[in-house]
């Protein structure tokens, strides 16, 4: 569900970009100057998770933009907090990302109920000589579809809920597998008090054995890294 704001349609980010001397707000040199910022209104309660989920795409398929999210707390005026900025993510663009593309970042904890802003902050890294010349800089993103899910999963529980690790517990043998697909390239198994017992790589495969005879009995962590990212499941061993 949403918390605290509709959900943002056709938001497209504006230029900071002085088109009559070439200069942007710092008074630098053109293309990497170019900064713009756009805030959308959120009643966060501390007492929940949250993930923002956003489409968006630069508006040329050569790139050099830089889009970075993050919390701004509002004071009851409405204006930002100063030194409240919390970061939550940033996408670095290249040219195969250029298309309308879903994007999730969790919102991570720490941060008091009240009033924020979800910011969206654009910059340009470098310059494409081609398409960005002084005041005629056609690059740039377009957010759509700005969303707060409120109680989402975080990344590494929508994860865990993909992967099946069996038996559990387990003698001689764990197998772990996936229905989405998921390409595994390392297991990491740790004991309670977080030291790392076991480490085994793997060639970027779905289904994977991993042979824990060797451990005494207990209760595990097993960290599973995908290509989709890192999960946590739990097993004990006999």
């Amino acid at each position: 569900g949403l918390a605290g704001f509709p959900v943002g349609e056709k938001a497209a980010l504006s230029y900071s970009f002085d088109t009559s001397n070439g200069k942007g707000p710092t008074g630098t040199t053109p293309v990497d100057s170019i900064y713009s910022s756009i805030g959308v209104k959120a009643t966060l309660d501390a007492a929940k998770t949250y993930k923002v989920k956003f489409n968006v795409s630069p508006r040329r398929a050569v790139t050099y933009d830089v889009l970075s999210v993050g919390l701004l707390q509002k004071d009851a005026q409405g204006a930002y907090v100063a030194g409240s900025y919390k970061p939550v993510g940033e996408k670095v663009f290249a040219s195969a990302d250029y298309g309308m593309k879903t994007i999730e970042y969790d919102i991570p904890a720490g941060f008091t109920s009240g009033d924020w802003a979800i910011v969206f902050d654009h910059t340009v890294t470098a310059l494409d000589p081609a398409n960005q010349t002084v005041g005629a800089h056609t690059g740039g993103v377009i957010l759509d579809k700005i969303i707060l899910v409120e109680n989402a999963l975080s990344t590494d529980e929508f994860l865990a809920s993909k992967f099946s690790v069996y038996p559990n517990p387990a003698n001689n043998v764990v197998n772990i597998a996936n229905g989405e697909n998921m390409m595994v390239n390392k297991v990491t198994v740790t004991d309670l008090n977080g030291r790392t017992v076991k480490n085994v790589s793997f060639d970027n495969v779905a289904n994977v054995q991993v042979n824990v005879s060797d451990l005494a009995s207990g209760l595990y962590l097993m960290n599973i890294t995908s290509d989709k990212g890192t999960a946590t499941k739990k097993f004990v061993k006999n």
